[in-house]
């Protein structure tokens, strides 16, 4: 079952769908692209030989449209550069909070750790000194059942 409090990143499939983005956008909507002139102005120029004033501003607003258009994609291109930079900017930024977790996680464990063999051998010596004392007070109630043994005899 899946940790509701975990969150996990495919840093592969963002860096995957920035450099898509990268690419489709270059490919297909590069406002100078052959793939854009050919479908925004190189229709049959109409009314270019013509004489009529009329004519001639459908063509200008025609062009002119045509150019605010390239422009918009333009603009587009842009931000779609910027969102496949943030693409990449957001794994590198999960990759180094990754690896500072893991620099606290080992600092944390290491910190654990000393604690831990710090209070064993506080355990151990404490062990060892009741040890001795004990043998101690063995030794001086032998030594004591001893003297009463010789005094009694």
């Amino acid at each position: 079952m899946a940790d509701q409090h975990k969150i996990e990143i495919n840093k592969a499939g963002v860096l995957d769908v920035g450099a898509r983005l990268r690419d489709d956008a270059d490919r297909d909507i590069t406002p100078r692209s052959d793939r854009i002139k050919q479908l925004l102005m190189w229709h049959a120029v109409f009314g270019e030989r013509s004489g009529s004033p009329v004519v001639q501003g459908a063509v200008n607003q025609y062009y002119g449209q045509m150019n605010t258009a390239i422009d918009f994609l333009d603009a587009l291109i842009y931000n779609c550069d910027v969102l496949a930079q943030a693409t990449r900017d957001i794994v590198a930024a999960y990759q180094h909070a990754d690896t500072l977790s893991a620099t606290d996680a080992n600092t944390i464990l290491l910190g654990a750790s000393t604690k831990i063999s710090d209070t064993a051998a506080q355990v151990e010596a404490t062990r060892r000194t009741a040890d001795a004392q004990d043998h101690l007070a063995n030794m001086a109630a032998l030594e004591d059942l001893h003297e009463m043994k010789r005094g009694a005899v």
